[in-house]
């Protein structure tokens, strides 16, 4: 019974301080497979990156008074299908290649080829 309180205990430290890590550095780079995913990925840039055709990347800005939590996505896919996907949720089209719902927002750039290499979700707190 110690033995297993001693485990959670230290699990429970060990998941704290990984957190409190992840809130003062003001830059994280991962993948869809890591602990940051799941604590830093909000739901609605993680149903975006369900539309990437190559391997997500992802790029966190901690939040800083008035700024923006900033969250890079990076892959690849047409620009048309994610408009299309923005549109069906509901998002509000804000300027060009600029998408607001709620205290989140899209931005990204098209290239040559119709295609997207980079998205910045912007999460207002």
């Amino acid at each position: 019974m110690k033995k297993t309180f001693s485990v959670i205990l230290l699990l429970i430290i060990v998941i704290f301080s990984y957190g409190l890590l992840i809130s003062v550095s003001d830059k994280r780079e991962y993948g869809e497979v890591s602990l940051d995913y799941y604590l830093l990925t909000p739901e609605y840039l993680s149903n975006i990156a369900k539309l990437c055709k190559s391997s997500p990347r992802f790029e966190y800005g901690s939040a800083d008074g008035p700024k923006p939590a900033i969250i890079h996505l990076y892959c690849s896919f047409n620009a048309s299908e994610l408009v299309n996907y923005l549109e069906a949720q509901n998002y509000k089209e804000m300027g060009m290649n600029n998408y607001k719902k709620g205290d989140f927002e899209i931005g990204f750039a098209v290239d040559d080829k119709n295609g997207i290499s980079k998205i910045i979700g912007y999460e207002y707190l």
